[in-house]
């Protein structure tokens, strides 16, 4: 927090920061920080189903 400028309080206002974005916002972010879905591949492995 302190490395980014933050704030020390930054912990008490997340909750608040998170329920104030938009749908618009977090779309937007997701299409600038994230890969197109046909750009993804997903693996999923863990011991054999018993």
């Amino acid at each position: 927090m302190v490395l980014y400028g933050l704030g020390l309080d930054y912990i008490d206002r997340y909750p608040a920061i998170v329920e104030g974005l938009t749908l618009d916002e977090v779309n937007q972010a997701a299409s600038t920080h994230l890969p197109r879905f046909e750009e993804t591949v997903v693996a999923v492995c863990g011991p054999p189903a018993a």
